[in-house]
């Protein structure tokens, strides 16, 4: 079997679309629907069915999909390997949070560039959740997240920072003149939460359950700058890094509540699967971050 019959196959299960996957290879879409067919008669199986619109593997189809990651994986090792002495090439993909991608890691990623201009870099932003996920089915190399320590036994996570988390409100909001306010002083006010499965909402969430706070008035966005100006225009309160909102606090253009809530405790982390082969383009990467690797993981 030609191995890059199983780079298509990874690459449609990626975008679950022969034409998206074929834009991204650089094929015509007859020739991945080729390359499926061939594989689906070399082994005898049917790895795709549709659904409606949507496209999902069969049960032999999530078998395969796992082998033809680790083919694809021993096969990336080996070259990677043979040819580490020269200017590095090849595919590094990295998944993380939009917070950290928008304001803290383009400087990383553009360095890395500059001094790798060879390497391809596939950057795509995700909730903590999918970024393990993806972490553990070969999606990504390595994932950077933003969430409270946990831990998974196929996982290796290194922490690069504590997050400060602020809670913003509309310039000069009452709020923002106390020198102390609790999740229960909260039970009033109108809360624009990130997307469900925030990993800082879950754990506002779970503050306020635990005071028996109810949010009778609540907005959700997944984007953050649509949050800060709804925040600005006085639409409601909201928990963000405190990276994201520097500028504007800096500048009065949003005020900052003085929320005490010990157990909303947010570090930013790389995580790398346990069995992963840290290739010549990862170690560089996250030598970049100044991860010292010879830590304990958490």
């Amino acid at each position: 079997m030609d191995l890059d019959y199983y780079r298509t196959f990874i690459e449609v299960v990626k975008w679950k679309n022969y034409t998206k996957a074929a834009e991204q290879l650089g094929y015509a879409q007859s020739s991945v629907t080729t390359q499926m067919k061939k594989i689906e008669t070399s082994f005898g199986v049917k790895i795709f069915e549709r659904v409606g619109r949507g496209m999902n593997l069969t049960h032999a189809g999530e078998q395969l999909y796992q082998y033809a990651l680790k083919i694809i994986y021993l096969e990336d090792e080996a070259r990677e390997r043979l040819t580490s002495t020269k200017e590095l090439k090849g595919t590094l993909s990295i998944g993380t949070v939009e917070s950290l991608a928008t304001f803290e890691l383009v400087h990383y990623f553009q360095t890395f560039r500059e001094k790798h201009p060879q390497i391809k870099f596939l950057i795509q932003s995700h909730l903590c959740s999918e970024l393990y996920q993806g972490v553990l089915n070969g999606t990504y190399d390595l994932a950077i997240v933003m969430d409270r320590h946990y831990h998974h036994e196929d996982l290796k996570k290194y922490d690069l920072r504590k997050v400060e988390m602020v809670l913003i409100g509309a310039k000069d909001h009452p709020l923002s003149f106390l020198d102390h306010v609790t999740v229960k002083d909260l039970k009033d006010e109108t809360m624009i939460f990130t997307e469900k499965g925030c990993s800082y909402r879950l754990m506002l969430e779970e503050a306020f359950k635990r005071e028996g706070v109810i949010c009778d008035s609540s907005l959700e966005f997944n984007g953050i700058e649509a949050i800060k100006r709804c925040v600005a225009s006085r639409l409601g309160l909201s928990l963000l890094p405190e990276i994201t909102v520097k500028e504007e606090l800096e500048k009065g253009t949003l005020s900052l509540i003085p929320l005490d809530e010990p157990n909303i405790e947010v570090y930013a982390q790389l995580v790398v699967h346990k069995k992963k082969w840290m290739s010549p383009a990862m170690n560089e990467f996250i030598d970049l971050l100044n991860v010292d690797f010879l830590a304990k993981p958490n």
